[in-house]
Formats: C-alpha cells, sequence, structure tokens
C-alpha cells in the first residue's frame, strides 16, 4: 500500500514539474496526455526506475523528439507501400483508434 502512495506522489510530482515549464516545444496532445493519464506519466517514472530527475529529463526530451518529428500526425499513409510490405516488419496489435501497428 505505501509503495501505491509513494507512486501517486511521484506522478503528481512529475506531471506537476513538466506543467510548470514553458509547454511551447511540446504537443498539445502530449501535453493533454501528460495532464489526464496517469499511465503516460507513470511510464517515464518505470523506465526511470522511479528517479523523479531522470524521468523528467526524459519525458521532456522525447515529447520535444515527439513534437520535431510530427509523430501525432504519423498515419498509415505516412509510409510507402514498400515499407509496409517489409517482410522484416510485423504485426504488433493496434493504436488506439484502431490501427494496425507493425514492429521490426
Amino acid at each position: 500500500m505505501e509503495d501505491q502512495v509513494d507512486q501517486e506522489s511521484l506522478v503528481i510530482q512529475l506531471r506537476n514539474a513538466f506543467l510548470q515549464q514553458n509547454l511551447e516545444p511540446f504537443d498539445s496532445r502530449d501535453i493533454s496526455k501528460i495532464r489526464n493519464e496517469d499511465r503516460a506519466v507513470l511510464a517515464y517514472l518505470m523506465n526511470s526506475h522511479f528517479n523523479l530527475e531522470k524521468a523528467y529529463n526524459m519525458m521532456t526530451e522525447s515529447l520535444k523528439w515527439r513534437k520535431s518529428f510530427g509523430v501525432n500526425d504519423l498515419s498509415k499513409d505516412s509510409f510507402s507501400e514498400e515499407l509496409l510490405n517489409d517482410p522484416y516488419l510485423y504485426f504488433k496489435g493496434y493504436g488506439k483508434n484502431g490501427e494496425p501497428l507493425r514492429r521490426s
């Protein structure tokens, strides 16, 4: 139970730290996800072994990268037919909007 409370506290701390900075370098859809989805924030904490500073840096850098590459705007039409039919890519479930996910 105490671990869950600590986890919730870290989620709140990380979210607040992120939202207090200048948000211009980030996509509004990613900001919304951080603001509203605990699991999105928790993923950064888990990947940093619950180190708040590392999680903050990871979140900030990855969300800047996502905006710079337009990740939220990618769709199946963003990729060539050749790439989509590449035998080294394989089906890996479905995205939030029902689109098939492929992985190499």
